[in-house]
């Protein structure tokens, strides 16, 4: 009888203990196992609760084994670039031994594509913007020295713009000595106007592929005027700022330096040479003494 008590003791003191948990995360796409897979581990009984945290090792496996009470625990899974995983709630207990979970996570989907001159050659100097269709959000992304770019981890689940911006070391456009152009902010697939954009609707389900934005050269124009201070008389050395007058960019402010800007004259005039075509307004600020003054003007459609 002593030989049996004493047997039993190890039993008894296992199932006080609970039982471990571990698992192997893979990536759903390449089954290759992933490392440094944040894992949380929390008991969703509300009189014990508790929670555990660890990651996955190098072959993507984990274990915890200081689970110090029997019970159901729910398991997440993160890891950056890759869409998180909740797992229904197991239950642990000494009498039935380790729980293994074997977890499969999606890379996040990626918008790719690539910007091209009107020649179809890759344009390296640009950076491409998504844009909320209702123009409360923006997400920026570098082009590579191929012309290519790819936009991950953060693909809304909406429809939205892609637009590609010259970048100010590309070299200008061809053009005529008395009609010179500049590059224009193009919009998929090829428009120099916010109206002549194709939206991209993503469902959360796949990639995007295949978006090609061809750069667009177009003319440029002068804007000439002056200002006038409150009594009506040239105002002298006013900072004033070309702004877009509507559409997504002026709803975002995006353009916080500004398209263009210049100083009024000594006669209040100014000008703003090389602007491309669209809506504008414009905004002045002027420093009198120890007051700002501010004021806007249409600029109208160039």
């Amino acid at each position: 009888m002593r030989f049996l008590l004493w047997a039993a003791i190890p039993a008894i003191l296992w199932g006080q203990s609970g039982a471990p948990l571990e698992g192997t995360v893979i990536d759903s796409v390449t089954h290759t196992p992933l490392a440094g897979v944040g894992v949380t581990v929390v008991s969703t009984s509300a009189q014990h609760h508790a929670t555990y945290v660890t990651a996955t090792d190098a072959d993507g496996t984990f274990r915890i084994g200081n689970i110090d009470q029997d019970g159901e625990f729910k398991a997440d899974f993160e890891k950056r670039g890759f869409l998180s995983v909740s797992r229904n709630p197991v239950r642990l207990s000494a009498a039935t031994g380790p729980v293994r979970l074997y977890v499969e996570l999606v890379p996040h989907p990626q918008l790719r594509g690539r910007v091209v001159d009107p020649d179809g050659h890759p344009v390296s100097e640009a950076r491409v913007q998504l844009l909320g269709v209702r123009g409360n959000w923006a997400i920026n992304t570098p082009v590579s020295k191929d012309g290519t770019f790819a936009v991950r981890n953060s693909l809304p689940s909406a429809a939205f713009l892609v637009r590609a911006e010259p970048g100010p070391k590309l070299p200008p456009p061809e053009s005529a000595e008395d009609e010179p152009r500049v590059w224009a902010p193009t919009y998929y697939p090829s428009g120099t106007d916010q109206s002549q954009a194709v939206r991209v609707v993503w469902r959360g389900d796949a990639d995007l592929d295949g978006y090609e934005i061809r750069l667009r050269a177009v003319p440029v124009f002068h804007v000439r005027g002056t200002v006038l201070d409150e009594r009506g008389k040239p105002a002298a050395g006013v900072a004033v700022k070309l702004l877009p007058a509507d559409g997504i960019d002026a709803a975002m402010q995006l353009h916080e330096t500004s398209e263009a800007q210049t100083v009024s004259a000594n006669d209040g005039t100014f000008e703003i040479p090389s602007v491309r075509p669209g809506d504008w307004r414009l905004s002045v600020e002027w420093k009198r003494g120890g007051q700002m003054l501010s004021g806007f003007g249409a600029a109208g459609k160039c």
